[in-house]
């Protein structure tokens, strides 16, 4: 059994709420001891002027994998995750031949555990094939591994059929994982109706969609009894929906994209008709992102990396036919550090998002707790390269950002994730 102590760095845990330069001892693992003077180990690393931080957890990842291997293969998408610092993805993949049964969800949890890079867990389709209509055999994806059900990147369930999904999903203690955007009300539309939309005439909905989405699945939610969490919470309104939904005791959490947090509609008009802005849901009015930095802040919500990877057919196209989101993997947590600072942001996408999903054991550094940690420094803020990197960066709505925060080593069930390579090439 190996051991690794990561000596000097300043460990920020919001569980313990320990914030102190300190030394922490991987061991089996798991974490053995947090403090100076621990037992001696194989092998230490140097964390002195670096942040230590419980590995992030992602509550809405797209897999391109299977179907879309061009996009993105499931290795390059668990070694992105780790490159930005997250050790584990709660993965989703729209279509057939997405994992709607108990093959699907256990073939592709086979092939994530002979890979470096994050650790996967699954969200099977709701329906059968994601097409909105039959329901999956939810009991066979629960005991092939799978954690979540969700209907996101699919048909959406019709309304008089999500309570029974929920009270289904429920019964084997998945969580269930939707969209608080009503597609009735939002539509075709790309763009938050308002002044924004009009001066560029796009295509709009209005901010109230998500709130009436919202409500809908918290009153489903409280109906069911189930654990729910609305991905891609967006607008002030709905937000406060949730939080009065919490205080009631419904079991109901929410996660924003991070591009929700850092941009708002006008930077439509300052990057007009650019693909890597098509965004679901689209931007919203700023008073909205300022909303959601302070709920981020203050432990409300879970932050998101929205993660979708796609190719040049998708994305190197006009702003109406783009495919909506981009790759955020690896920017996602060092952007969230340059906003609300460490406690803030290992709350929002480490500690919150495992308790979303019952992980008693993840988002933490406390003793016994899950070997899952990142180490990063900060400086000047950093510039993309070539190849993968800079098409990222094109395809990204955060692409013109460069994050002061730098991962400089992830750490994985108390191993150091290597270098990554697939197909003996590197992923970059």
């Amino acid at each position: 059994m190996t051991s690794l102590r990561i000596e000097g760095a300043r460990v920020v845990c919001p569980a313990s709420g320990l914030d102190d330069v300190t030394d922490v001892t991987l061991q089996g693992g798991r974490i053995g001891y947090v403090g100076s003077g621990g037992p001696a180990c194989d092998e230490t690393v140097d964390g002195r002027g670096q942040l230590l931080l419980p590995g992030a957890i992602c509550l809405d990842t797209q897999l391109s994998d299977p179907g879309r291997e061009d996009n993105e293969t499931l290795a390059q998408t668990l070694a992105r995750a780790a490159q930005g610092g997250i050790t584990t993805v709660l993965g989703h993949a729209p279509g057939p031949p997405a994992p709607s049964d108990a093959p699907g969800v256990r073939e592709l949890l086979s092939r994530a555990e002979t890979l470096p890079g994050a650790r996967l867990l699954m969200a099977g389709h709701v329906s059968v094939h994601g097409e909105g209509r039959a329901l999956a055999d939810m009991g066979e994806m629960q005991r092939a591994g799978a954690v979540a059900v969700t209907d996101l990147c699919q048909a959406r369930l019709s309304r008089s059929i999500l309570r029974p999904a929920m009270e289904y999903a429920g019964s084997f203690g998945l969580l269930f994982v939707t969209s608080p955007l009503d597609v009735a009300l939002a539509g075709k539309a790309i763009a938050t109706e308002g002044p924004v939309s009009t001066a560029l005439g796009l295509p709009a909905s209005p901010a109230e969609a998500e709130v009436v989405g919202a409500v809908m699945a918290i009153e489903c939610a409280r109906r069911a009894r189930t654990r729910v969490h609305l991905a891609g919470l967006t607008t002030r309104a709905a937000l406060a929906r949730v939080r009065a939904a919490q205080d009631e005791g419904v079991a109901v959490t929410a996660s924003c994209p991070i591009a929700h947090l850092l941009l708002d509609e006008s930077e439509h008009l300052r990057r007009r008709f650019d693909p890597a802005l098509r965004l679901l849901p689209p931007l919203r009015a700023a008073e909205d992102r300022h909303a959601l930095i302070a709920a981020a802040q203050e432990g409300a919500v879970c932050v998101s990396s929205q993660h979708r990877a796609w190719g040049p057919v998708d994305k190197d196209v006009e702003f109406e036919r783009a495919a909506p989101g981009g790759p955020t993997l690896r920017v996602a947590l060092p952007l969230l550090l340059d906003e609300v600072g460490a406690g803030a942001a290992a709350r929002a996408m480490s500690l919150l998002p495992a308790q979303a999903l019952g992980l008693t054991d993840r988002g933490k550094i406390t003793e016994g707790a899950r070997a899952d940690v990142v180490l990063l420094s900060s400086g000047e803020p950093g510039v993309g390269g070539t190849g993968h990197e800079a098409r990222a960066r094109r395809h990204c709505a955060l692409g013109p950002m460069s994050p002061r925060h730098r991962v400089t080593a992830c750490f994985v069930d108390g191993r150091r994730v290597p270098d990554f390579t697939d197909g003996g090439r590197t992923v970059r």
